[in-house]
């Protein structure tokens, strides 16, 4: 585990009353502290992100060169949807996780050696068969590129210059599972801001010499650092590498059919993309990228705190279904479900009653202007209708993963994206680009819950009736949110103008009056879950005050 204090007295005396075992305290404060590191970590690597977005757009602008860039990262990027960290995780972890449970190193060597061949060999594939047919692939995915030479040639360059990626982030996403299984969150969670970092000063420093490619260099070199910076945290976990592939070990088998499912599951989220793409297209100007926009919005939370949340359980899920242990994955999932509830349903309501101020504040200058704040808060408004029921799912389906089950999500991944066709066909007529969004919504909310109730019938009741209680008190509790955070944007709003700084002042206001009477009213109505974590750092800070 992180080297992460003890649990002190002072922070027992709080958790009694709610966790009388002393193996639960610790247990809970270990992932309430590695869930803020992995929040930390997300956090600095959006904010990076966004600075490398910055960076690009001063030097490269909307230019032949930033499109060049987009269509080659596509490549890349497209395998690493599919065969990245997320689908390397899910099959993996629960594997591993068994035999660290075990104690049987000899296993988690052997299967983890294999599985690192096997993908080294995958991936070193995919980068000669894209080095080899990287003109074929650059008309498939731009084909309105093939006509100006200058553009269809550096979108080449590009993508054979940043084939190597695929090794190194490939590679990277394994490192981060087999950390993750060692409950190990610190490194994985910062590795992505080296990659930022690196691509931040490879423009900087390159553009002038070698002009656009250093985009590429900057994506290899920033997917090389970010698995150079986890492999030593690796290393002292004990794994020794070696050159063996296992074929017939029973665990990597076992890996090999769990991976399958999971990659399908990942590929329906890009076919529903497909699918949004398809109906919104048709729709006025603007709409396909409105979505986008919206998106990118709603994104922000899901992966700060559902992702987090669910990057840190499931680990402890794995752990416990491989020791049999029903009674400890019901009342994990309990506990990262209410978790889940504190942070996204106040999220949903901020980004409803603030969706239009929050856009115009993010994206509203140069091209991007007042129409198309309205029309992607429009659509922000209804993605996040759903954004509640996508984080828990997150979870459902990491429990399912590490029941060695990934067959199911993927049945009801597939029903999915039926659903979300005949929901767009539905809606798109009377609500436009908010009828493709609300369609999303529907379809995570169906998929969470279906999953939900067979989860149920295959381990039992999971404290449905505590979920249930958390999920009204922190409901009423985002409703005061709401009323705080849209009542006070509109005064001071009228105050300050329309002004940039106007608008931070303003949305920045809402936001912590939101905030207030959120923290407030769940403290009135005693939410048990809100009263341990604040409980946990009022003793936490008060130990570190005895010692200073």
């Amino acid at each position: 585990m992180d080297s992460f204090d003890e649990t002190s007295a002072e922070e027992m005396a709080v958790l009694s009353p709610i966790i009388p075992e002393e193996k639960k305290v610790s247990q809970t404060f270990f992932l309430a502290k590695a869930t803020l590191i992995v929040m930390v970590g997300t956090l600095a690597s959006r904010v990076f992100g966004f600075l490398r977005e910055v960076v690009m757009a001063a030097y490269f602008g909307n230019g032949i060169a930033a499109d060049a860039y987009r269509v080659a990262y596509a490549i890349p990027n497209l395998l690493l949807q599919l065969l990245g960290s997320a689908a390397i995780g899910s099959a993996f972890i629960p594997i591993i996780t068994k035999y660290l449970t075990d104690n049987d190193d000899e296993s988690v060597n052997v299967v983890a050696s294999s599985v690192t061949n096997f993908l080294f060999l995958i991936f070193t594939f995919f980068m000669v068969i894209g080095f080899i047919f990287a003109p074929q692939i650059g008309k498939l995915i731009a084909p309105g590129f093939v006509d100006d030479s200058v553009k269809f040639n550096l979108t080449v360059q590009m993508t054979r210059i940043m084939l190597p990626a695929i090794l190194f982030l490939g590679m990277s996403g394994f490192v981060m599972g087999m950390l993750h299984s060692y409950n190990h969150f610190t490194a994985p969670a910062l590795a992505p801001v080296f990659f930022n970092i690196f691509i931040i000063g490879s423009i900087i420093i390159l553009t002038s010499n070698m002009g656009s490619t250093s985009l590429a260099i900057g994506v290899v070199g920033g997917s090389l650092a970010q698995l150079l910076f986890q492999a030593p945290f690796l290393k002292n976990r004990g794994w020794k590498y070696s050159l063996k592939f296992a074929w017939n070990h029973p665990g990597v088998k076992q890996i090999a059919v769990l991976l399958a499912p999971v990659i399908f599951t990942l590929a329906s989220i890009e076919i529903n993309v497909f699918i949004d793409t398809r109906f919104t297209s048709i729709l006025e100007s603007g709409s396909v990228a409105a979505l986008h926009y919206a998106l990118r919005v709603w994104n922000l939370p899901m992966g700060l705190f559902a992702i987090a949340i669910s990057t840190v359980f499931f680990p402890m899920f794995s752990r416990q279904a491989a020791s049999n242990d029903l009674l400890g994955l019901k009342d994990s999932f309990s506990l990262s479900t209410r978790m889940v509830f504190l942070v996204m349903i106040p999220s949903s309501v901020g980004l409803i009653v603030l969706a239009n101020p929050i856009i115009k504040l993010i994206f509203e200058r140069g091209a991007f202007g007042a129409d198309a704040t309205v029309t992607t808060a429009y659509a922000l408004v209804f993605y996040t209708i759903g954004l509640t029921s996508a984080g828990v799912l997150h979870l459902v389906n990491r429990v399912f993963y590490s029941l060695k089950d990934t067959i199911t999500p993927t049945i009801v991944a597939t029903i999915a994206i039926v659903i979300n066709y005949f929901g767009d066909c539905a809606l798109v007529g009377p609500l436009k680009h908010g009828g493709v969004a609300l369609s999303t919504s529907i379809v995570m909310t169906f998929n969470f819950l279906c999953l939900l109730i067979i989860l149920r019938k295959r381990i039992g009741k999971m404290g449905g009736r505590r979920i249930a209680t958390t999920f009204f008190k922190v409901s009423l509790a985002s409703v005061a949110l709401g009323i705080g955070a849209f009542y006070s944007w509109k005064y001071v709003d009228v105050l300050v103008g329309e002004s940039s700084m106007g608008q931070l002042i303003s949305v920045g206001t809402g936001m912590t009056v939101g905030i207030l009477a959120y923290f407030l009213t769940a403290k009135i109505l005693k939410v048990d879950e809100f009263s341990i974590f604040t409980g946990l750092y009022r003793a936490k800070f008060k130990k570190a005050k005895k010692v200073s």
